[in-house]
C-alpha cells in the first residue's frame, strides 16, 4: 500500500491530544483519557480478525469520491523536541493541531489536498497543497512530485501491525471504555532482544508499546499512544496521536482557493 506523504510534515511533527468536539482551528482538549473496566484479553488471531472488521466499518463511511476533513491534535514529550526546529529555525512546539482537507477519487485515493499545521491557539505554522501530482509546502516553498495514494485515516494502524508482527511484535485486544464510550484497545508490543540506551532517556529501553483505541461504531482509530518501556520495568508515554474530526465535508471557497495559489516567480 502506498503511504500518504504529509507535505507539511517535512520536519519532526508528531501527533497527540485528547478527543474533543472540534469547533474550529485551535480547539483544545477538555476531557482526560479514561480506560475503565477492560474485558478479557483477546488472542492475536482474534485481534487481527477484529482489526479487519473495524476497517471494513470505517471504509463504508469514507470510501467514495468526496472531500474529507481530517483533524488531529498532537503532543510529544517536550524532551523529544527540545532543540529541534523548523527550516526557518522556529522551535517545534510539543503540541500542534493538524488540519487536512483530502479530495478522494473513486478508488479512495487522494489526488489533491490542502493541509495546515497550527499552534493550539490557531496560529498557522505551515501550510501546503497537493495538486497535479505535485506536493508544495507553501510556507517553505518546497515542492516535489507525488502520485495519488491511499487515504490513510488510521494513524497507519493496519500497516504498522502487519509489518511489526513480521518483525516479532505481538498484538492483543481488549474491549474497554475510553472517554465514557465503548472502545476496542489494541496493544502492539515489540520487545528488544537486549536493552538499548538511546539519547532521549536516561534509562535503558527494553521495548516499545503502541496502544490504539478504536471506536467500534465508526471503525475509526481515535487515539494512538507510543509508550516506551524501560529495562527497570517502568514505562513512559512518549507521544500520542488522537482524532478530533474525520468526516465528509464541503471545504468551502477559502480552502479551495489554496489549490489556485501560484508559486512566486
Amino acid at each position: 500500500m502506498k503511504k500518504r506523504l504529509f507535505i507539511i510534515a517535512l520536519v519532526l511533527t508528531i501527533f497527540t491530544g485528547t478527543l474533543v468536539l472540534y469547533n474550529g482551528v485551535g480547539a483544545k482538549a477538555t476531557n482526560p483519557a479514561k480506560n475503565n473496566s477492560p474485558s478479557e484479553l483477546k488472542t492475536q488471531a482474534d485481534a487481527l480478525e477484529d482489526m479487519q472488521t473495524l476497517k471494513n466499518i470505517a471504509l463504508q463511511q469514507i470510501s467514495k469520491p468526496e472531500w474529507v476533513h481530517f483533524v488531529t491534535r498532537a503532543s510529544i514529550n517536550p524532551e523529544e523536541v527540545k532543540g529541534k526546529t523548523y527550516p526557518d529555525q522556529r522551535p517545534i512546539p510539543p503540541v500542534t493541531i493538524h488540519e487536512s482537507w483530502y479530495h478522494l477519487d473513486e478508488n479512495n485515493q487522494v489526488f489533491e489536498d490542502v493541509q495546515f499545521t497550527l499552534t493550539e491557539d490557531g496560529e498557522i505554522i505551515q501550510e501546503g497543497v497537493t495538486r497535479d501530482n505535485l506536493a508544495w509546502n507553501i510556507t517553505y516553498d518546497i515542492e516535489f512530485p507525488i502520485e495519488p495514494s491511499d487515504f490513510v485515516y488510521d494513524f497507519e494502524f493496519e500497516r504498522t501491525v502487519n509489518e511489526s508482527i513480521g518483525e516479532g511484535a505481538t498484538l492483543t485486544e481488549i474491549e474497554t471504555v475510553f472517554n465514557d464510550k465503548p472502545s476496542r484497545r489494541f496493544d502492539l508490543l515489540l520487545q528488544f532482544g537486549e536493552p538499548q540506551k538511546l539519547d532521549t532517556y536516561s534509562k535503558a529501553e527494553s521495548g516499545m508499546l503502541k496502544r490504539y483505541y478504536v471506536d467500534p461504531e465508526t471503525g475509526f482509530v481515535t487515539r494512538l499512544e507510543m509508550i516506551v518501556q524501560f529495562a527497570d520495568g517502568t514505562e513512559q508515554i512518549s507521544s500520542v496521536q488522537e482524532l478530533i474530526t474525520l468526516e465528509a465535508a464541503d471545504p468551502g471557497e477559502e480552502i479551495l482557493a489554496y489549490l489556485q495559489k501560484e508559486k512566486a516567480k
